[in-house]
């Protein structure tokens, strides 16, 4: 099974109608927000943690419809950029349509929750290789999670490279 880490965004913890983000995570002078604006980067987040289940079944559908890229991308950018709740169904049609997906297939596919099975799978899977945050990312060997600076990429590229390198197979 391909795992999906952005299903971590599951949060079984988290009610439907999403929670308050906590100050720090809301602080425009956080390391992740001067970085963000470093790189020129616009990071509007909501002022809540938004349930996000129904939203990652949405992206499934689109997969499913070959157009899970387009609609991850998108999603993300309202998100980070707009500050959009993703936890409210109704945010999603907009970002649906500009997919170029059929608002009413998407709709019937989270009436029906046809993809439930396999989002709870993906964060199931990816609890046990060790995500327990996003972002994840895999260099080679390494693995290491959260917003992290261009150096720590740039130093984990390296050491995956040399380890190629002495360790041909």
């Amino acid at each position: 099974m391909e795992i999906d880490y952005r299903a971590f965004f599951l949060r079984p913890d988290l009610p439907p109608e999403g929670m308050p983000r906590p100050e720090k995570y809301n602080n425009p002078n956080s390391p992740v927000q001067r970085a963000a604006e470093e790189a020129g980067i616009l990071m509007n987040r909501p002022a809540i943690v938004p349930y996000t289940r129904l939203a990652l079944e949405a992206t499934e559908a689109a997969k499913s419809l070959g157009q899970g890229e387009r609609f991850h991308e998108l999603a993300y950018a309202s998100y980070w950029e707009d500050g959009t709740d993703l936890g409210k169904i109704e945010n999603l049609q907009p970002i649906v349509e500009a997919a170029e997906l059929d608002w009413k297939t998407i709709q019937d596919h989270l009436a029906n929750r046809t993809f439930k099975e396999e989002v709870e799978k993906q964060y199931e899977e990816a609890l046990k290789v060790g995500v327990t945050g996003i972002p994840a990312y895999v260099i080679g060997n390494y693995f290491f999670m959260g917003a992290q600076p261009y150096e720590v990429f740039k130093q984990v590229a390296e050491k995956a490279i040399k380890n190629i390198e002495e360790n041909p197979k």
